[in-house]
């Protein structure tokens, strides 16, 4: 599939109907781990990871991945 065909066809709107959505922080980190973890115990094989694991796999690296967070507007 060419390049452009493939950018068309994956291309997301430019504006969300989630309220509070926004990028990745580094001071993201925590509450992700303890969302993400507490998550994770639902399952009886789980990995439990800590907070250099989640900076390392989930932090924004351009090019790489992208990542968001829904901010709680009562917060």
């Amino acid at each position: 599939m060419p390049m452009a065909r493939f950018v068309k066809m994956y291309k997301t709107p430019d504006n969300t109907s989630i309220k509070g959505l926004r990028a990745m922080t580094t001071k993201d980190v925590v509450p992700v781990q303890t969302l993400l973890n507490e998550y994770m115990k639902k399952f009886k094989l789980h990995i439990t990871f800590s907070a250099d694991e989640i900076a390392h796999f989930f932090l924004p690296k351009e090019w790489v991945i992208e990542s968001y967070v829904v901010e709680d507007p009562e917060t």
